[in-house]
């Protein structure tokens, strides 16, 4: 067709942590593809991250389970509703903290139980904060716990889990809920479906 132009843009998926981030480089490329002229491909410049370096003082936190939790409040000014996301931390004997990026590669290796620990220990102390909130406003306020992005591991928690949410005895609807990367999910569509069900 005359003065039809294509511009794509494409990002290579497995360097990418998720869907939005993949969407985001797809839409860069394709805008660059624009700029350039048009009726061409442009890839996406995105570089894989590298494992973060394992320090001394980070393995030994590691091997010592010196997590913390904080709490990022999620509002939805649609509704009453409060989410607050459970974000775990590593903190070394100096005090130094570290985000997820920076130990999560290494948890397998150096602490004893590795991720499916890691996530038992995220949960446990999640609903624990829940269960310390009293009163109506404790009432009207969510969880929500992303999981390691393994479903055979997560199907090893499910039972774990079930048990963890009904002990501890929380009021209200949908006040706990467990999450998992997009892309994790389609890699295993039958095992997610199971999962979900």
């Amino acid at each position: 067709i005359d003065g039809l132009r294509l511009s794509m843009g494409v990002a290579p998926l497995q360097v990418l942590q998720n869907v939005d981030d993949a969407l985001e480089q797809v839409e860069q490329a394709c805008h660059r593809s624009q700029r350039e002229g048009g009726n061409q491909i442009a890839w996406s410049t995105v570089v894989p991250m590298r494992k973060a370096p394992l320090t001394t003082p980070m393995r030994q936190a590691l091997r010592n389970r010196s997590f913390k939790l904080v709490y990022q409040p999620i509002v939805n000014l649609d509704h009453q509703d409060v989410w607050f996301e459970a974000l775990v931390r590593l903190v070394d004997a100096q005090g130094q903290t570290y985000l997820p990026h920076q130990f999560l590669d290494w948890v397998d290796t150096d602490m004893e139980g590795g991720k499916f620990m890691l996530d038992r220990w995220i949960i446990e102390q999640g609903l624990q904060a829940m269960t310390q909130l009293g009163g109506k406003s404790g009432a009207g306020y969510s969880l929500i716990v992303k999981l390691t992005p393994d479903l055979l591991q997560c199907e090893r928690l499910l039972p774990y889990l079930s048990n963890v949410v009904n002990g501890a005895r929380l009021r209200g609807v949908r006040r706990t809920t467990v999450a998992l990367p997009e892309s994790c999910m389609m890699r295993d569509i039958p095992r997610a479906r199971r999962l979900i069900k």
